[in-house]
This record gives structure tokens, C-alpha cells and sequence, in this order.
């Protein structure tokens, strides 16, 4: 479709063509925050978190760690070693200064940090070392794509976290699910030079996400070229993609979009997700794909659980066997080893190899790309270990009240006797009369 210029969309595509386009693009995959906690070294790109949603985070290059000894005013009292990381970081008027001079002198401080106030920027060096490929630079269009990182979160904070860390100041952003503007908010301060276009579904929650736009850049320095519309590209992806780029014409420059952002609450499921994540990968090339979903996060951290398992079981029934017949190599391989399906991830910066192998095969597992937008499946409602981390769900009555969490997944209901929120609807299917605990009914 795409050679013979005819426009198309995602939804109505048959299997092989899917399996075609999702091929094209070289991605390298990454969970954050990773299983283990983050050890720094020198020359590590590092983004320094604020202690306040008024400050600006700064980056700067790990120079070294070395501990700390603090004192203790009462002389009984034990001394603890503290670890600090020596961080150099550029002044505030070099990076504000937009001159080209190159006689300008470049200005720095190094100071120390916790290692909890540090995050590391997403580079090349980090998939090195793990044997996962790195696309080389080209300067020539026609030459190898550009990969793109693809980093996965579960929870709000971390999204948030992981935006505001790797977005750089000339970035174009295209932010999916921004809801009422709360993330665009924060982003928007480190987009000085950049652009920010942002979809959401609802027209309450884009009215909202303008107004606060609005007051912000009134206060604050908050970048101007940001722009919020209510569109869905699952049921609109023509013009989806005409307001991501900003133009009218009939081919529009998806290069322009250099950041993703994917964030699709409600009643998202994980196919949804990946139904989405696919049309980015066809319609754009961007450096950077953010997305919050813990759906996703659940299911590779359990399938690398399963490899690792299935990994040393192959192993220790391959050293007995060995033993007894040294000559035989019609050994029995795991369901998994056959099929090259190893979804490992990185303990210590959560790098996860063979991720496009885990996303070819679970959109071919699952069957959900060659169908139509009206197709019915059967989708049990989830169950969450917290009523918090059940996804936002707006009430069907007026689109504004939320539906309350703790009544629908809490084994105890809401205990709340001043709760304002929705008592009556599921929050799974939105239908009145039962919680999504006892929820049997599908959705579309």
C-alpha cells in the first residue's frame, strides 16, 4: 500500500503486510527503572531530578563515586559512609546562551549527589556492552533508518520521570493519552527550542490540558509551539498523523517527530497498546518511544522470568545427559530455544534483548492486527494487586466523575461514606449494576 502511494489504514491491513512493516525498523529496548538499582560511572550522562516541580532538572557527566563520611553531632552516635556522585555540569549561562561564538568560554561546576536524585541518559554505550546492535549514524537519507529506543514503565511517576530526563531541547514531541495536561505540563519547560503536539480522546480532558497551558506560560517559561487535539488514530489515523506533523498535504513529514510518548489510560488493554506502538513504528522515526504501561512491563518481566527458568533447566539437562552419552546431540530443546524467543533483561540497566522478537511474536500470537475496528474479543477484566494501579476510567453519565477504583478492585469495596466518585458503573465494561471483580462481560 505504502509503494503504491494509496493511503491505509492500520486496523484494516492483512497479517502479512503487518508483519512486513513491523520488521522494517531496527528498535532496542529498555525497561526502567531496571530490577537492580543503578551503579554510575565515569563519563555516565546523567539528568539531576529537582526537589520541586517549579525547578528545572540539569544534566551533566558523572566525574566519579566515592563515599562520604557523615558527622554525627554527638560524639556516641556511629558514623556512616555515604555514597556521593561527583557530577560536572554546565552553568546556566552556557546552557541558556545561544551564541555560536566559538571563542565563548565554557563554563563549569562539579558538585556531589545521591545516587537517587541521578538518572541516567539513554546512550549508545548502554546496549554495547549487552550485544544488542547499534544502528550507526548516516548522514545520507537513503541510507540504513535510524533505530529508535524503546523504553517501558509502569507507573505514572516514572513516566513522567523517564520524559523530562531523556527529552533534549530541540526535540518534537508527540505525546498520545496526555489526558489533562499534567505531563505535557512538565515536559513543555524543557522543550525550549522543540514542539509539543498532544492527543487525547476526550474533549474535557484537552479543554483542560489548553487551560493550564494557558496559565502556565503566563507565569513561567513554557515552550510556545505546543498544540492539543481531540483525536483517536486507531478510528482517525489519516489525520492523526496530519496534526502529529503539523501540515495539510498529502505527504507529511513524519520525520519531524523525534519523541514519542505513549500513555493510553481508561480501559486500555495491552493489545491496544501494542496496536498503537505498531502504528508509530510504521509512521514515524522517532529517536525516542516512551511508554507507560504495566501491562507490558508484567508480561516481559514474566516471560524473562520463564527464560531464565527454562534457560538453566535446558542446561542442567543437557550437562547429565551428556554425561551418560557424550556423542549424542539430539537433545530435546525447550519450546522457546527452538523458536529463538530468550527475552532477557539486563539486571543493572534494564536492557531487554530480543524485544522486537517478543513484539513480532506476541502480535502474531495473539491475532489482533488483520482485524477490523468492530471485532469483538473476549477480555476478562484484569485484576491489579492495588486499586491504584488500575488505569483512570471516567464515568459514562458525564464524562467528568471517575469511577472508583477501591469499589471496583478492592476485596473490601470502598470504605470511604464521603467518596464522590462513580459507586455505580463497572470499570471495566462501564456497565451499571456489577464491579469489574465480578465483571464477565467482553469488551469491543
Amino acid at each position: 500500500a505504502k509503494a503504491s502511494g494509496k493511503p491505509y489504514n492500520l486496523l484494516h491491513l492483512d497479517k502479512k503486510s503487518i508483519l512486513l512493516r513491523i520488521n522494517k525498523k531496527n528498535m532496542r529496548w529498555i525497561l526502567f527503572p531496571p530490577p537492580v538499582t543503578q551503579t554510575f560511572q565515569p563519563g555516565d550522562q546523567v539528568f539531576i531530578r529537582t526537589k520541586s516541580r517549579k525547578e528545572i532538572g540539569r544534566k551533566g557527566i558523572v566525574i566519579k563515586e566515592e563515599e562520604e563520611v557523615e558527622k554525627k553531632e554527638d560524639e556516641n552516635q556511629k558514623t556512616q559512609n555515604e555514597l556521593r556522585i561527583w557530577v560536572r555540569i554546565p552553568s546556566l549561562q552556557m546552557e541558556n546562551n545561544n551564541s555560536t561564538d566559538e571563542n565563548a568560554v565554557c563554563k563549569f561546576f562539579t558538585t556531589s549527589f545521591r545516587p537517587n536524585r541521578l538518572v541516567k541518559i539513554i546512550t549508545d554505550s548502554m546496549f554495547d556492552s549487552t550485544g544488542c546492535a547499534v544502528v550507526p549514524q548516516q548522514k545520507d537519507d537513503n541510507a540504513l533508518e535510524r533505530s529508535t529506543v524503546v523504553a517501558i514503565t509502569a507507573t505514572t511517576e516514572k513516566y513522567r520521570l523517564l520524559a523530562t530526563s531523556q527529552i533534549q531541547s530541540t526535540d518534537h514531541v508527540l505525546e498520545i493519552g496526555c489526558s489533562n495536561g499534567e505531563c505535557s505540563l512538565v515536559i513543555a519547560k524543557y522543550l525550549s527550542k522543540g514542539s509539543l503536539v498532544a492527543f487525547d480522546t476526550s474533549h474535557e480532558m484537552i479543554s483542560q490540558a489548553r487551560e493550564k497551558m494557558m496559565s502556565s506560560r503566563q507565569k513561567e517559561n513554557v515552550v510556545q509551539h505546543t498544540q492539543f487535539h481531540v483525536v483517536d488514530p486507531f478510528t482517525e489515523p489519516r489525520r492523526a498523523l496530519l496534526l502529529a506533523c503539523g501540515e495539510g498535504g498529502e505527504n507529511p513529514n513524519s520525520e519531524k517527530i523525534s519523541v514519542v510518548l505513549i500513555d493510553i489510560g481508561g480501559n486500555r488493554d495491552l493489545e491496544s497498546v501494542l496496536k498503537m506502538f505498531a502504528w508509530i513504528r510504521e509512521k514515524f522515526s522517532p529517536r525516542l518511544c516512551i511508554i507507560k504501561s504495566k501491562q507490558m512491563v508484567d508480561e516481559l518481566m514474566t516471560m524473562s522470568a520463564l527464560c531464565r527458568c527454562e534457560k538453566k533447566e535446558f542446561v542442567s539437562s543437557s550437562s547429565s545427559s551428556s554425561s551418560s552419552s557424550s556423542k549424542d546431540e539430539n537433545i530435546t530443546l525447550p519450546k522457546r530455544l527452538k523458536t529463538g524467543l530468550m527475552i532477557h533483561i539486563q539486571p543493572s540497566s534494564g536492557v531487554i534483548t530480543n524485544g522486537d522478537d517478543w513484539f513480532n511474536t506476541t502480535c502474531q500470537e495473539r491475532k489482533f492486527l488483520g482485524g477490523t475496528a468492530t471485532q469483538k474479543k473476549t477480555l476478562l477484566a484484569p485484576r491489579f494487586s492495588h486499586p491504584k494501579d488500575a488505569p483512570l476510567s471516567l464515568s459514562p453519565r458525564d464524562g467528568k466523575t471517575p469511577i472508583c477504583r477501591y469499589y471496583n478492585y478492592h476485596k473490601n469495596g470502598c470504605i470511604k461514606s464521603d467518596c464522590t466518585n462513580d459507586h455505580v458503573h463497572c470499570h471495566w465494561c462501564l456497565k451499571p449494576g456489577h464491579i469489574a471483580l465480578n465483571c464477565t462481560n467482553q469488551q469491543e
